[in-house]
């Protein structure tokens, strides 16, 4: 059981003491191979400036409320959440989470604020997921690469062939640029190199040889946030449950 959720907020310039609280927790039960990439969707990156301006609550507050959410529902949720205006840690970092089929016991989860099928990957959000995700490789003591799907790097959401959410995070935010952004400001944490590589990467066995075969339709890709929303509602309701959450209770 991962509840209760840590519901901590941090601001960019306290990203430092994130750093610090990661480094004093003991990972002996629990600890990420890797990080996996989520969107929220919702809200997109206009419902979350809509809400701010409507006085919704402090990004501590909905950690609180998504915390009464995923609890009435699964047994953990998504470790953090990246936001316009820092990041929230949920699920406690040193305990699997739900966030996505098949990797909850072995990767961290991280939600971003947007649609990124429709949303522009910049600004705030893509700074802050970009530093936070620095941070967590770090304390994790992992790399961004190399990517060995379901073992070690940066993993999207849709990469889990488990998963019903095809697109997450979305087109807009591409994990090439991504991935080198990250190891950048992984080499300025360290005072190193930013287009250094963060570690050695792990020794990857080379693929054995295949014979030539027709091209076939690629699979589609799966995508999962365990805690989604709900079936479907009438379109007028369709964000009735991310509102409640987002409720100033």
């Amino acid at each position: 059981m991962a509840f209760p959720f840590v519901c901590k907020a941090y601001t960019p310039d306290q990203f430092p003491a994130l750093q610090a609280y990661l480094d004093g927790l003991s990972f002996n039960l629990f600890r990420p191979k890797f990080i996996v990439v989520h969107n929220t969707a919702p809200p997109t990156l206009a419902d979350y400036a809509v809400w701010q301006k409507r006085g919704s609550p402090s990004d501590e507050q909905w950690g609180r409320n998504l915390e009464a959410f995923y609890k009435s529902k699964w047994s953990g949720g998504p470790h953090f959440v990246a936001t316009p205006r820092g990041a929230v840690v949920l699920n406690p970092p040193n305990a699997p989470g739900v966030h996505t089929p098949s990797w909850n016991r072995v990767s961290w989860g991280v939600e971003t604020v947007g649609d990124f099928e429709t949303d522009a990957f910049e600004g705030p959000i893509a700074d802050n997921l970009i530093a936070l995700l620095a941070v967590l490789h770090h304390a994790a003591g992992i790399n961004p690469t190399p990517f060995v799907l379901g073992r070690s790097g940066l993993h999207f959401h849709k990469e889990d062939h488990a998963t019903t959410h095809q697109t997450c995070p979305g087109r807009h935010m591409d994990k090439v640029n991504l991935t080198s952004r990250v190891i950048a400001a992984m080499g300025k944490l360290r005072g190193a190199d930013p287009h250094a590589e963060p570690h050695p990467p792990a020794p990857v066995a080379p693929a054995a040889p295949q014979k030539a075969a027709a091209p076939v339709a690629a699979p589609k890709a799966a995508i999962v946030s365990a805690p989604r929303a709900p079936p479907p509602k009438p379109a007028a309701r369709a964000f009735d449950w991310f509102f409640d959450l987002f409720g100033t209770g």
